[in-house]
Formats: C-alpha cells, structure tokens, sequence
C-alpha cells in the first residue's frame, strides 16, 4: 500500500467514493490515533462485518494514518480515506451508521442524514454528556449510566437523527483484542512486570516526588527479582516529557530494563504478569483482560503501611509500599483471578464479545428496533428558536450546570441568532455569579465583552462589585471593563491597587498582569501578579504561559524564565510558536543578555505580533536569531494551514528578508483570505525589496477592495 491514502477534502471527494459503493447499507469506521488509539479496534470491527457481507468504509484521522499504514502494509483495499473533519459528513448521506468516539467526531457534524453510534473513550467514561449528547446510540459497557437533563440543550446540538439516545449495554470494545490476545499470549508467569505511568503534568514538587519514588522501585525491583523483566511504558503523548525521558535515561543499559517506545500498547500489556500504573484508566483493560491485579504508585498521598487493598489491586505512596504490594500479588494470583472475573461479570458484559454482538444487532440499530435490555433516553424537543430561550437558561440556578457546559450557551446562542447585546449582558452577569468557574468562562466573557452594550455592562458590574466587593470575579472584570471603555475614569486605579494586594487565581491574574501592562506599562506590577498567583503553576491558563514568559525575560529573571519553558514543554504542544519563540529568547539570553528585545511595544521597522502580544527588536540580526527558528516551524504548519501564510510573511518582514515575506504574501492572497490591512502593509514591503511589479499587483488588489466597499456602500 502506498504511503498516502486519499483523502475526503471536498463534496466532489464524497460524491466520487458514493460512485465506487453498491446498493445496501453502509456502515463508516472512523478512528483515531490521538489521544486515544481506536485503529486496532476499528480493524477488527471490519474484519467481522466483513464477514457478514456487510458494505465497509475505513476512515482515519491523520493521527491515525501512520498507525494503519504499519499495521497494515500489504493490505491493498480501497476504500480506506484519510477524513479530519467532521464537516465533510453532510456529503456522506450514503452512509447509513458511523461507528466512532467522541474524541475523534468532536460533536454532531452539520446536516449527516446517517445514525452515529459511539465507543466510549476509555473505561471510565460517564455517559450521557456534553460532548456525547448527539449520538443516537452509546456502546456501554453495561447497564449503569448518569443521569443527564437533555432539556438544557438546544436540538441543532443534540439532536442527529432521531430523538433518543439509546445505550447498547454490549461491552467494552478494546476488551475484545485484549482478551483474544491473552489467549494468544499462553498461560502465565511471564517473569514481566510493566508500568505505564499517566500523569507527567505535575508540579515541579510532584515531579521530584515521582521520579524519587520510581527509580527507588525500579532499582529495588531489578535487584529483588532477578529473573524478571522490567518494562517501562508511558502514554504515547506524554513519553518525550521530562520525567518520563530522565528515567529511561536514568535506567538505559540495564539488560532487564526495557523501554516500550512501540505504537501499540497490547503486547506488554497482555503478557506481563502484573501491571504497575499511578493514575491511568489501563488499570481496568489490564485487569478485565488478563485476570490479574494492578498495584498504583501514587507519591504524595497518606497510604498507611503496608499498602491499601481495592478492587482491581493495591495503592502505594512509596516504592516500599508498591514492592510489599508486588510480593503480596505475585503470592495471591489465583485468588485475584477468582475475584475479577466476578467483577468483570459486573462492569463489562460480553468480555471479548463485544463486536461480535454489535454486528448481530446491526439491522436492530439501523432500523431503530432497540432490544428489551437496551435503555431508550427521550432526549426532548427544545428547539430554542427564539433569543428568550437561551435568556431562560441563563437564569438556571448555578448548581444546575455542568461547568464544562456553561461557556458554549453563549455560543449556542449566538451562532442561532446573531450577536446579541442581552445575551451578552446575561452571560456576564452569570459569570460573575460563577464563582470558581472562571476558568470555563473566560474565552465566553471575552466575546460577551466585545458584544454588549458599554454602558449597561458598567452598570451591571459596578452594582455587581458594590453587593460583593470581596468578588474577585466582579473586581476584575469590572477593572476590564473600565479598561476598555473608561480608562481615564478615577475608579480604575483604586480597583488595580486592591488587585495588586490580594491572592488571585491564575486566570484572574492573568487578566490584570494584561492590563497593568497596557494601562501604565508596569510589567513589575503585572509581574509580581502572576508570582502570587494561587495554586500550583501548572495550573496556569494556557493563554498565559507567554505572558509570564516574556514579563519573565524583561525583568531579567532569566533562570525564572528557564524552568517555566522548562514546565511549559510538557504542558503544551511543542510546535507551539510562542513556545518556540521563547525557547530562542532563552538560548540568545545565555549567549548575550543585552542584546534582548523591547517587549509588549510595537515600534520601528524590525516588529511583530506573537499571538497577541507585540515585540520589537532593534535591528534585523537581533530578530533573525530569535524568529528564524519560529519562522521554519510556521512554514511547515502552513503549508498545511494556508492561513498561516500572512504571519509567516510578517515574520520575514521584521527580519529584513523582504524576498521571502514577499513569497509568503503571495501564497496568503492565493490560499487564504486576508484583510486589507495586510494588502496594504504587503504593498510596502514589496517596495521595500525593490519588486515595483508586484507591488502595483497589489496596490490594484487594493483598488478593487475599496471599489467593492464602496459599491456596498461600507
């Protein structure tokens, strides 16, 4: 098989694959490769549909490509697409069912006439929810299920392709692999034991606390058990993570010591005799599959010795806990057998039958047949077509709400109705109310702000302030408000000072660090802040990383600036610009801390704006070291994001590479859609390279820009 497969990018990419099908129904396979991967499952699934004369398309999210590609080679079927929007699937009317999961769809796509039936997640996954509300069947694992009030939730989102939500009771898909590969595998022992730790986004405490624990245990382990294995396997997306990277480092060379680096998970996970976890939800497949129980290193918490005893196995805080715990296991395994297989009776019906049973009940969920033991959910007719609808839901207790819900009423709202000056006002006033939820509100409240009325949202908020002045919420958000529309007004000092002397959270902290900045160019103040902050500084909100960052490096607290990046790596994507861009400032630091650009100021030829936030440089050379390396990682993202042409264009600009900022420039006018500001700063820099004929081509791009604007009369 090739290295590529075809891709759905289009409506004429669906109309063609709906030519290659014959009559009957079709049934799509979409998996995924991150975070979760489904691609094993999904194959298996397709294997025995198959085999029932079923019509099968394999699609794949491109995290997953790679991961078929190799489990697959030689594999010459054809219909097998690369698919990353949920989107296209309003042109796939032909297919009849979409077997998939919540992480890989992300919500109900827009206009798909066929029936979604999910996976969950993980073991644990609770249900019905938000992000599963569209679904017109759930594959649970048994009978138990939450209680959820579709009534809250508008039908554009929760609504597919009937109004129920139906859960199969039929098992835990990943359960059927595992099983048949204990099988597979032959009897224990193995001499194997393997640890697939979770959790790397710790605290710097936590971390030390963590790798302390875990090299005492490996260490111990190798020299208690000779004639063992020791397999090391962290999650695929946290494996290149500090922690975990210092100890394979630490145990590299050792002949029992064994890093899994692999893909695929399975093959230690079935043919070790114990499994050692801190958090992961691997815990219950380990267990459910393979009969035997898991032992839980978890550093920090008050576990009395020897070790505390569950259902699936042991809990440990130290590694002298978690070895009594081995020792314990490794002694009592029949009795564990005995004990899980009852419990998974319990929690995961039909274990390694699962697929089995959905294909044999294919023709009861196509044609909407629910069996006697499926439970049917009324999901309700909310329509909400009127702006009143969404001002009701506004004034639901706070209790009522799941936290994670409450940011996307906003949006519901107005993506239905267009923006909306009430609406706005009621989710401000709701934010306000929120308490602790801030987190969950912020990016809601910013678009609140940009849409309500100046004046009636001072209002709110100052009589908001007045009846709770120890608010914190109400504090800064009214010190915003003021910000952007009074900032001459005599009340925004005093709000500033009482934020300067009392402990915020993170995102609190991070909304007055910005204005302090903006409003007297205090970075000490907006600083000193964000050091005060509350909780952990993993905790930080993503948006702010960069802001204490570069206040980090204009303060000169270089090593300060090291250990955030060095936190921030294992916090966010590594190809994030930002981070990028402050990796370079950290290494031109180390080589000539004078030489550091003029933050939060846009000024002279040499400038730019990185997410947000303006930084100048004094000369070309200075903004050629720190954005080359930004620059080539900006292309590459561009060349799958057109939209990231003009930013790569300006990034060039500010290094003096007029050229090339005016190549970039030329793909966003063809590629994307851009602004007539960014026309008209193009035009400049093609002057500026000496290309006369391409800036009258843009000046005429220009001319017929402003021509349209004005026959629109804008």
């Amino acid at each position: 098989m090739p290295g590529i497969l075809p891709e759905l990018k289009t409506r004429q990419d669906c109309d063609h694959l709906r030519e290659r099908l014959g009559p009957g129904a079709v049934v799509a396979l979409w998996a995924t490769g991150y975070p979760l991967n489904t691609v094993d499952i999904m194959l298996q699934f397709r294997t025995l549909l198959r085999q029932r004369q079923k019509h099968v398309i394999f699609l794949l999210r491109k995290s997953a490509v790679k991961i078929y590609l190799d489990l697959c080679s030689g594999d010459e079927d054809e219909l097998v697409y690369q698919l990353d929007t949920n989107n296209l699937l309003q042109f796939c009317s032909f297919i009849s069912i979409i077997f998939t999961h919540d992480y890989c769809i992300g919500g109900k796509p827009k206009e798909f006439s066929g029936k979604i039936a999910l996976f969950p997640h993980n073991f644990n996954k609770n249900f019905p929810s938000l992000n599963d509300i569209f679904a017109d069947y759930f594959i649970a694992k048994n009978n138990k299920y939450s209680d959820f009030n579709f009534n809250l939730y508008p039908n554009h989102i929760k609504i597919n392709k009937n109004y129920k939500y139906i859960i199969i009771p039929a098992g835990y898909p990943k359960l059927d692999l595992l099983v048949a590969g204990v099988k597979k595998a032959g009897p224990a022992p193995y001499k194997r034991i393997a640890f697939f730790p979770s959790i790397a986004r710790r605290s710097e405490a936590a971390v030390e606390q963590f790798f302390a624990a875990s090299t005492e245990l490996i260490e111990t382990f190798l020299e208690r058990y000779p004639g063992y294995e020791f397999i090391f396997r962290p999650r695929v997306q946290s494996r290149n993570e500090p922690l975990f990277r210092r100890l394979r480092e630490r145990f590299l060379g050792h002949p029992r010591f064994k890093a899994d680096l692999e893909a695929d998970s399975v093959k230690y996970l079935i043919s070790s005799d114990l499994l050692l976890s801190d958090y992961s939800a691997v815990v219950q497949n380990f267990c459910y599959a393979t009969l035997r129980p898991t032992i839980c290193l978890r550093p920090g918490n008050a576990i009395a010795d020897p070790y505390n005893k569950y259902s699936l196995g042991y809990l440990g805080c130290s590694a002298k806990q978690v070895l009594a715990a081995i020792e314990d296991a490794l002694a009592t395994l029949p009795q564990w057998e005995m004990r899980l297989r009852h419990d998974r009776e319990q929690e995961a019906y039909h274990a390694g039958e699962t697929l089995p049973y959905l294909c044999d009940h294919l023709e009861e969920m196509l044609t909407d047949q629910p069996q006697p033991d499926w439970i049917v959910l009324d999901k309700g007719n909310t329509p909400f077509d009127k702006k009143a609808d969404y001002l009701k839901l506004f004034a639901r207790p706070i209790q009522a709400w799941c936290p994670a819900g409450v940011p996307l009423v906003f949006d519901w709202a107005v993506s239905q109705h267009g923006a909306d000056a009430k609406l706005a006002l009621a989710a401000i006033r709701w934010g306000v109310n929120a308490f602790g939820l801030q987190t969950f509100l912020a990016k809601q409240v910013e678009k609140a702000f940009s849409m309500a009325h100046p004046t009636q949202t001072l209002a709110l908020l100052r009589h908001m302030y007045k009846k709770q002045p120890e608010n914190a919420i109400a504090l800064v958000w009214l010190a915003e408000a003021l910000f952007r529309w009074k900032p001459a007004s005599e009340d925004l000092q005093p709000l500033l000072e009482k934020a300067r002397n009392i402990v915020l959270d993170h995102v609190l902290a991070g909304n007055i660090s910005r204005i302090f900045l903006q409003y007297g160019h205090d970075s000490a103040a907006a600083l000193a802040v964000l050091r005060k902050a509350k909780g952990e500084i993993a905790a930080l909100h993503p948006e702010q990383w960069f802001l204490y960052t570069l206040l980090l490096f204009e303060q000169r607290c270089f090593d300060d600036a090291a250990q955030l990046i060095k936190t921030w790596r294992g916090m966010v994507n590594q190809t994030s610009t930002a981070l990028r861009f402050c990796v370079s400032l950290l290494q031109l630091a180390r080589k000539q801390e004078s030489d550091m650009p003029r933050f939060f100021i846009a000024e002279g030829t040499h400038w730019v704006n990185i997410e947000g936030i303006d930084v100048s440089f004094d000369h070309a050379r200075q903004a050629a070291q720190c954005l080359n390396p930004v620059i080539q990682n900006l292309e590459k993202k561009a060349a799958r994001d057109p939209d990231l042409w003009a930013a790569c264009s300006k990034l060039h600009a500010a290094c003096g590479h007029y050229e090339a900022a005016g190549v970039c420039g030329w793909k966003a006018i063809r590629l994307a859609e851009v602004d007539i500001n960014f026309l008209l700063w193009l035009t400049e820099v093609m002057k500026k390279n000496g290309d006369q004929d391409s800036a009258l081509k843009c000046a005429a791009i220009v001319k017929n820009v402003l021509n349209n604007l004005k026959k629109h009369g804008k």
